[in-house]
């Protein structure tokens, strides 16, 4: 589970500034090291802070795009949506992410404490949520809801509380509950949280409405302590149904997952029995409503690493079986193929009806998969070992519709990475020329209908693509500051679909402190160069 403790805020390095900063914005890769599955369209317990993304359990997907928000919100006086930046709040603050519905959640420290707030992108009048937080208390934004907890033990259990534009602060919600363990639909209408957590390392589930949010348990016993099994919850990109994969008990070596659905009536409903036969890890890829479901196999037995079809509203339904020795796989958002990578290295897309029929797009040597546009048609794939410090391989492409794909090479040595692509799918994002303890490179895109690739900009990464449209932000001129290991970068922005050169939006950002939500880019500076809260429509 990702999530922003206070204690990560307070101590950051200029390393771990760089990575936030890169993955604040609607990234798709989904090559983790033991090359979990990418999501298709789901929440995920503790996604944090990012506008239009998602974590899990080792993979990232997409869940749904942020959009501005209402009527209500108007500028202080910091600026127009037109021209320069709106400022949202002046002082030394964290930024902690953006909702769906483009209210952002931040820490503001002053004197004494530290209180949590939300603003709208827009400006206008920040709301308190909590006056003064704990060094242990945690917040994660998800979908279009902001769960927080407050007075929380060391044991990372205490007393949750949510809030959401539609329905204000609900609080005392639950105590007892594993702080970061949190998800919401796209509009923040359903939550899931944890309740009745124990120091074992398991806890229960609520799923509820966050207009008055209950605390009753639908699901029990997740474990929360096996390193094998992180639980991968939430919710789809347009759905209100949870979906959850888990192992049970505190085992610390569990690893057969057990995989349920709640309704949006609270039934709750049983697609894998862990205590049945044909195991499968704590994984899914769901539709974009959350109709299908695809779960992966655990390795070994008699249909090792198997990829199935399972639909929600039949879970008694036996489940059709795509292919076996299945690594990573994702479902496309209209459910009706599934695209992943087998161990012997290729690349398929399978329909998901009876007799599916299979494209295999490229036959072997694919090691793991880096990326995916949102119709899930074309992947950056990558054939050769990646090297770490920073995380660098080979970049290729392919159209997964495309039996025997010609393979595109963007980067044929392993100096590139890879942000994926634009929000419509016309240009993949990657940067090559990347060198060991270096996180500079050169920023290339290139089409994906064919034509020339085009270099934007050199010494610069973290090409971040906004939630609809063809224009990307990325990082420029990072420069360490202060005795605390922070750093300040640039933040410029680009047309893929364009020809003119990058635009600056931005200057001197905290590196930990920027997140995109819909056209706008939403900053933090730090204290010492007149710190604060802006938001500015990208150019």
């Amino acid at each position: 589970m990702r999530s922003n403790s206070l204690a990560l805020l307070l101590v950051p390095s200029f390393a771990l500034a760089l990575a936030a900063g890169a993955c604040s914005g609607s990234t798709t890769q989904i090559d983790a090291p033991a090359e979990d599955a990418g999501k298709s369209s789901s929440g995920s317990s503790g996604s944090s802070g990012s506008s239009g993304s998602s974590g899990s359990s080792g993979s990232s997907g997409s869940s749904g795009s942020s959009g501005s928000s209402g009527s209500d919100a108007g500028t202080d006086g910091g600026g127009s949506s037109s021209g320069g930046p709106v400022t949202l709040k002046l002082g030394e603050l964290a930024l902690l992410g953006v909702t769906n519905d483009g209210y952002v959640a931040y820490a503001a420290f002053g004197a004494q404490d530290v209180s949590l707030e939300v603003v709208s992108v827009n400006g206008g009048a920040p709301t308190v949520l909590v006056p003064s937080l704990g060094q242990d208390d945690d917040v994660v934004v998800s979908g279009g809801a902001i769960g927080y907890w407050t007075n929380t033990a060391a044991t990372g259990l205490g007393t949750f509380n949510v809030w959401t534009k539609a329905a204000g602060a609900k609080t005392n919600v639950a105590t007892g509950s594993f702080a970061g363990l949190f998800t919401a639909t796209a509009d923040g209408a359903r939550i899931g949280f944890g309740v009745t957590g124990d120091a074992a390392g398991a806890t229960d589930l609520a799923v509820t409405n966050a207009s008055a949010p209950s605390a009753t348990p639908v699901l029990t016993g997740i474990n929360l302590r096996s390193q094998s099994c992180p639980p991968d919850i939430g919710f789809p990109e347009k759905g209100n149904t949870l979906l959850a994969a888990y192992c049970t008990g505190n085992a610390q070596n569990a690893a057969d997952a057990k995989v349920s659905a709640v309704n949006a009536a609270g039934a709750v409903s049983t697609l894998v029995d862990n205590q049945g036969a044909g195991g499968v890890r704590p994984f899914w890829s769901s539709d974009a409503t959350g109709t299908k479901i695809v779960t992966l196999g655990l390795p070994g037995g008699g249909s090792p690493n198997a990829l199935r079809v399972h639909v929600v509203a039949t879970p008694a339904a036996a489940p059709l079986e795509l292919d076996t020795d299945v690594t990573t796989a994702l479902l496309t958002s209209d459910g009706a193929a599934a695209v992943y990578r087998t161990g012997a290295g290729s690349i398929r897309r399978s329909t998901t009806v009876a007799n599916p029929v299979k494209t295999t797009a490229v036959a072997t040597g694919a090691l793991g998969l880096l990326g995916f546009d949102t119709t899930r048609k074309f992947i950056l794939f990558r054939q050769q070992d990646a090297l770490q410090s920073p995380r660098r391989s080979d970049v290729r492409m392919i159209d997964s519709t495309v039996a025997n794909a010609p393979v595109i090479d963007l980067v044929a040595t392993q100096t590139g990475t890879t942000t994926g692509f634009t929000a419509n799918g016309s240009h993949a994002l990657y940067v090559t020329e990347l060198a060991a303890n270096e996180a500079l490179g050169t920023i290339k895109t290139k089409p994906t209908a064919g034509g020339a690739e085009r270099q934007i900009a050199t010494k610069a990464t973290a090409p971040i693509a906004l939630d609809s449209g063809t224009k990307v932000i990325f990082v420029d001129n990072p420069k360490p500051f202060g005795q605390q290991g922070e750093a300040t970068v640039d933040i410029k922005a680009f047309d893929a679909a364009g020809l003119g050169g990058p635009t600056l939006v931005a200057t001197d950002v905290d590196a930990q402190g920027f997140r995109t939500s819909g056209n706008k880019l939403v900053y933090v500076t730090l204290k010492a160069q007149g710190g604060g809260l802006f938001s500015r429509v990208v150019p």
